[in-house]
């Protein structure tokens, strides 16, 4: 005898996608029909006439195919068999739920938590030997956003400007990708795209305060993408860019928190010391190459926020000899550079690199630095050589010409300079322990080579200067020219040439760099402190 069906429970209107995929008759009970509960299998009515219609093209898709082809899709492997009926039931937690659509600034996303990502990472190995996968992300992007955002001629604007200025000396975003996939990321990869533009927006703003509402607004939009447990290269990628604003305005602790927010980030990605991907994840050789720029963006900015001071710990890994660097820069941006091309730290001694693959090796060196900023000026004289040589190496190779994008100059000049006497304080010293005139060393000819590289840049500054070649500077330049002013005093038996007042033309274009990064301001603050103490001090002896 049939069993009496419940007139009094909820009924669907339509089938549930499983008794329609599989022909059976459905007693279209809500939440669940008896055939799915019986059978241990998620039951799900289809919610709009939309994907109805969707499941009906499916079914006769499928009706099309060959009984071979069929049997393909319908009877897989025993082992992924049993491993999905082992999520449908033992483990119920892990089925997934759509999220649902809700654009308004009340809330940016609606996003369930199936557990999978806990699975993950609480026990990685057991996840990957049941061949888990965890489940995309479905978010949706606040109202407010796509206003900041704007339309697609808005987005290619933004883009087009940071590959212009930012991407010059800190080229993590594949230009060829980006242009590329962007129809298809408006619709796919909605809200991570957004994400990316407004964090280029952000970049490249010119401000006059650093906290501004567009700042506010990407940090918020970066904190709901994290909290929805999304994980992708472009939300790192916009969080790389984040970090870049908040240490050219001098934001911090902001600053040192997003580095380490990254360092994190990418260590979630598998992104580790090589520079490189985990190769399960088969991606694209200019992506694998994308990730590794993305490590060594994260370890530069890290190693040079530890330049004001050693004693902080760094949140990335130290590179070495087996870390793969950047390749050609143009030869990525066109999609024509291959695996052949990359080189570890190891094997480039004699290579010829582009300039992002010099500023890697300059960050390189500065982790030996930060190591050996305590010591005494003998036990640091190798050291000041090998990253002159390498400044003499990107010389010959042309990337010095042009000082508004000598990032790599300007990090190996900062360590020279940071070697030539200790800054760290002692227990009985001050933070400008470094700075003491008591018993000096003599200079070194690579600290000298620094001071003169210094009023170079000076002169590029107010012969070259036309409010473009500011724009398009990097905020580390602004740590040199404050290193240099900071020492000057020091050093002003040296017969170097350039300007007769050196420390004043210092300052004039720190006030030049403060027009496109606010730290430069900052930088000049500081001097101006460095003066009172000093007069304070002479005046008490």
């Amino acid at each position: 005898m049939a069993p009496v069906q419940d007139t009094t429970a909820p009924q669907s209107q339509l089938a549930c996608i499983h008794c329609r995929q599989s022909k059976r008759r459905c007693d279209k009970l809500y939440p669940e029909c008896r055939l799915c509960l019986q059978k241990h299998l998620r039951c799900e009515y289809p919610v709009r006439r939309k994907q109805r219609e969707q499941q009906i093209e499916d079914e006769h898709s499928f009706s099309s195919l060959s009984p071979l082809q069929a049997q393909s899709i319908t009877a897989p492997p025993s082992t992924t068999s049993s491993r999905s009926q082992l999520s449908r039931t033992s483990l119920p937690w892990l089925a997934t739920t759509p999220a649902t659509s809700d654009a308004q600034d009340g809330g940016a996303f609606n996003v369930n938590d199936s557990g999978l990502a806990s699975f993950l990472f609480l026990d990685p190995r057991l996840f990957h030997k049941m061949r888990l996968q965890v489940p995309k992300i479905h978010t949706t992007v606040r109202a407010s956003v796509v206003e900041l955002v704007g339309d697609l001629d808005d987005i290619k604007g933004i883009s087009t400007l940071y590959f212009d200025t930012i991407h010059a000396w800190m080229p993590i975003v594949s230009k060829k990708q980006f242009f590329e996939n962007l129809p298809n990321r408006l619709t796919q990869r909605r809200s991570e795209l957004f994400l990316l533009v407004l964090a280029m927006k952000l970049c490249c703003a010119r401000i006059t305060t650093p906290r501004t509402d567009l700042y506010h607004a990407v940090k918020q939009f970066y904190f709901d993408m994290e909290n929805s447990g999304a994980l992708s290269i472009q939300v790192l990628q916009a969080a790389i860019l984040i970090a870049i604003y908040e240490v050219g305005h001098a934001i911090y602790p902001a600053a040192i928190l997003s580095v380490g927010s990254c360092a994190r980030y990418a260590s979630c990605l598998g992104i580790d010391t090589t520079a490189r991907p985990p190769k399960s994840m088969q991606l694209p050789w200019i992506e694998v190459e994308e990730c590794c720029r993305i490590w060594w963006s994260i370890a530069i900015l890290d190693r040079f926020l530890n330049l004001c001071d050693p004693r902080r710990h760094p949140a990335t890994p130290d590179p070495h000899a087996g870390t793969y660097l950047p390749v050609d820069d143009a030869s990525w941006d066109a999609g024509t550079s291959a695996p052949e091309d990359a080189l570890t730290i190891g094997s480039s001694s004699a290579a010829r690199l582009a300039r992002y693959g010099r500023f890697a090796q300059a960050a390189y060196h500065l982790t030996q630095v930060l190591n050996l900023a305590t010591e005494t000026h003998n036990v640091t004289m190798q050291l000041r050589r090998t990253i002159m040589a390498l400044v003499e190496l990107a010389e010959s190779e042309g990337h010095w010409k042009r000082w508004g994008f000598c990032t790599q100059m300007a990090i190996c000049y900062s360590a020279i300079l940071m070697l030539e006497k200790p800054w760290l304080p002692t227990s009985e010293d001050g933070m400008f322990a470094g700075l003491d005139d008591t018993n000096p060393t003599p200079v070194s000819n690579e600290a000298a080579v620094a001071l003169q590289a210094a009023f170079d840049m000076i002169s590029y500054f107010f012969i070259e200067n036309n409010g473009w070649t500011c724009y398009r500077t990097s905020p580390f330049i602004s740590h040199f020219l404050y290193l240099a002013a900071s020492m000057h005093s020091r050093y002003s038996h040296l017969n170097l040439r350039g300007p007769v007042d050196k420390l004043g033309a210092l300052k004039q274009s720190l006030r030049l760099v403060n027009d496109r990064w606010l730290a430069a301001g900052v930088y000049l603050s500081l001097l101006e402190g460095q003066e009172i103490l000093s007069v304070a001090e002479q005046g008490v002896l």
